[in-house]
């Protein structure tokens, strides 16, 4: 076949091509609002599985050459290659606000919370979450987002919340505080000890106003201030009526008061009790004013 046949061939080749595809992309007829509706949620659901299949991907080569690169190295790749989150949640908030009672909307609610809790669009979910399914699971996940974000603003926001006419999701915030509290103090005591590395990827993440409030916090004062919550939330009206994974917020919130004043570093040990290795019975407060090791072990 000579040059010229070739060209014609291909020309020929890519106008049957063209024609396919526009007949193809044609719907073949109008779609009903509830295939549309299926359509969103089927949309949803594809989103979230492309973006975690691509972040597999990416940790999957990080982990193959993370022993070859420094700390900066590290996230400076990482920076680079990692799928970017708004290219998945800004078509995934669009289609929540389309299809507010579509199940996968509170889905990808959840979704968004878990994977973007540093990005504005993280931020977004819980706000919608807490504002438009105060009784749905998407709400108690953003509860425990809040409960786990380290920073001034989820303090703010859940000081903002326990505020509510609503006595359920008033002392959900409450029990929410006191954990986030709890979890702030051991991040506040640690910043002085971050490296640069750390305090790069921190002010990345958080910004420098996070940083800055960090070290200049007190610890044993957050921690004080958690205690003080979990007694305001025991003492909540709502404490006994309103349960989170089938146990009442008010058990929950005693449980983790009993734990803080007694399994605290600085505070009184338990009495514990057993048996030495000859069957003879001792306690721990027999050695008080000693050094005791403790060694707990198992077998299975």
């Amino acid at each position: 076949m000579n040059l010229k046949l070739l060209i014609m061939a291909l020309l020929l080749s890519a106008v049957a091509l063209s024609t396919t595809l526009a007949q193809t992309s044609k719907p073949a007829s109008k779609p009903t609002s509830q295939t549309s509706v299926e359509d969103a949620g089927e949309t949803m659901k594809a989103l979230r599985t492309a973006f975690e299949k691509k972040s597999m991907e990416v940790f999957g080569e990080f982990q193959k050459i993370r022993s070859t690169m420094s700390p900066e190295e590290m996230q400076a790749w990482v920076d680079k290659n990692r799928p970017k989150f708004a290219e998945v949640g800004v078509p995934l908030q669009k289609l929540i606000l389309a299809n507010p009672k579509h199940e996968q909307s509170q889905e990808s609610l959840s979704w968004m919370m878990s994977r973007g809790q540093d990005d504005a669009l993280g931020d977004w979910a819980v706000d919608q979450a807490l504002a438009k399914y105060s009784d749905r699971k998407c709400a108690g996940d953003a509860f425990e987002v809040l409960q786990n974000d380290i920073r001034v603003k989820a303090t703010k926001k859940l000081e903002q919340l326990a505020k509510s006419q609503n006595a359920s999701q008033s002392v959900r915030a409450l029990f929410a505080l006191a954990g986030q509290l709890k979890a702030r103090s051991k991040f506040v005591e640690a910043a002085p000890g971050f490296s640069g590395a750390q305090k790069k990827s921190i002010v990345k993440a958080f910004g420098q106003d996070e940083l800055d409030a960090a070290l200049k916090s007190d610890a044993s004062k957050l921690v004080a201030r958690s205690e003080a919550t979990l007694l305001a939330v025991i003492a909540h009206p709502a404490a006994k009526s309103t349960k989170l994974n089938g146990q009442a917020i008010e058990a929950l919130a005693q449980q983790q008061l009993d734990r803080m004043q007694s399994l605290t570093v600085g505070k009184m040990a338990p009495e514990i009790t057993g048996a030495d290795v000859d069957g003879a019975k001792f306690k721990l407060s027999d050695y008080r004013g000693k050094v005791v090791l403790l060694d707990f072990w198992g077998t299975w």
